[in-house]
């Protein structure tokens, strides 16, 4: 399963914080993750945004939504995307 989380820029300094989004994810994915910067809109507006994509064997959300919510309080987030999409990987 692939879990993208996309991550907003702090709704009070307007900042993307990617070092406390890249230790975050490491708490629960030490194994691997892939982040990148994007741009998003939300309601109207562009800010600067983060993609955090995590491949796992397991189908089982709750891992990733833990995640989403730290992150969602410790960034002061009105909400993280999460996507689920179902697939195939392997390493080569």
């Amino acid at each position: 399963m692939l879990f993208r989380l996309f991550i907003g820029a702090d709704n009070k300094t307007k900042r993307l914080d990617k070092k406390t989004i890249m230790a975050t994810a490491l708490k629960y994915y030490p194994n691997g993750f892939t982040y990148y910067p994007a741009a998003g809109i939300w309601r109207g507006g562009s800010e600067k945004s983060a993609v955090v994509e995590i491949l796992t064997e397991t189908k089982n959300q709750a891992k990733v939504i833990k995640l989403a919510k730290e992150l969602k309080k410790t960034l002061n987030q009105q909400a993280i995307l999460l996507q689920a999409v179902k697939t195939a990987a392997s390493f080569i």
